[in-house]
């Protein structure tokens, strides 16, 4: 009976391929797989964030002023960054996570929308009131 092999990782010093395995002689042209693992995970976590904050400045810029949506993004808190990632990680695990983040935000632009007219109403209100008090003053020196 044959006897199976175990499968052994392989240690850093046998991963690595010499100059001369490649054909030159004396150095080594390969890093163990962690390193490369661990700059390769850098560097793509870097361009993720450099690509997620020039979207998010193009995003608000169409919206607010440049000055504004740069205040936005960078005077954003640590606490801010990860709620928004829980929530990102509820939307992207499941439809029912999904259907809750997309209720409260649709909920969420809704009182937005509402607040901003409150506010106009309240400011249309006040202007139509300094009108009677001015015509009313009109009135009395007559």
């Amino acid at each position: 009976m044959a006897k199976s092999k175990k499968s052994e990782k392989p240690n850093a010093a046998d991963l690595d391929v010499t100059a001369e395995q490649d054909g030159k002689h004396g150095e080594t042209i390969a890093a163990p797989p962690e390193t490369s693992l661990l700059s390769n995970d850098v560097v793509m976590r870097g361009a993720a964030f450099f690509a997620r904050r020039a979207a998010e400045k193009a995003f608000l810029g169409s919206r607010l002023t440049q000055r504004l949506a740069k205040e936005a993004i960078e005077d954003r808190s640590a606490v801010n960054a990860v709620a928004a990632y829980g929530i990102t990680r509820l939307a992207t695990r499941s439809v029912p996570g999904a259907i809750l983040v997309g209720g409260g935000l649709v909920a969420k632009a809704l009182f937005d929308r509402s607040e901003k007219r409150r506010a106009r109403l309240a400011k249309e209100a006040e202007k139509e009131a300094k009108r009677a008090t001015k015509a009313a003053a009109k009135k009395s020196k007559l």
